[in-house]
């Protein structure tokens, strides 16, 4: 009698057995791939916000070296230096030029001002290109529009925002 009441009583429960570990094991890999995706999300949110600061970085490289070279480049202006920083040939490049500082590079380049020669300037304006070479993952180059009349005049917006200045690079 008492495997009558066994089979007949508990047999629904024991084909029930392991049931329970079954769901909590289904529960348990749900809940692991819930944390890796987790992790995923944050390393690249983490990955994101450094990128984004090392471009603002290189930017503010980018325009510290143009302010920095302003005032050496407005000298060579005024001595009548600019068609040689333009030229090809470095040999005839005054000492200093290209302008090199902490992370950046600067150079002298001829706008487009009629001629059809970009090593030789025309109309007294050229654009002062200033480039971070600190940060190799995101470049930034800042160029600027100078006219030299006996002041040195500045023409286009530097502030790298594209703000009336299609010439930045940013």
């Amino acid at each position: 009698m008492n495997d009558d009441y066994s089979t007949h009583v508990l047999g629904p429960r024991c084909a029930e057995r392991g049931s329970a570990m079954v769901v909590v094991m289904i529960i348990l890999v749900a809940l692991l791939g819930a944390g890796a995706v987790a992790l995923r999300l944050q390393t690249a949110d983490t990955r994101s916000s450094g990128l984004v600061r090392e471009a603002r970085d290189s930017l503010y490289c980018a325009e510290a070296g143009l302010s920095q070279a302003k005032l050496l480049i407005a000298a060579w202006g005024q001595a009548g230096q600019w068609n040689t920083l333009l030229t090809t040939d470095q040999a005839d490049d005054p000492v200093g030029y290209p302008v090199v500082g902490d992370g950046f590079e600067v150079v002298v380049v001829d706008n487009d001002d009629g001629d059809a020669d970009l090593e030789a300037d025309a109309d007294q304006r050229v654009f002062i290109v200033s480039t971070c070479t600190r940060n190799n993952n995101s470049p930034r180059t800042v160029r600027e529009l100078v006219q030299f009349e006996g002041v040195f005049n500045t023409y286009e917006n530097q502030s790298g925002q594209g703000a009336w200045n299609n010439q930045n690079i940013n």
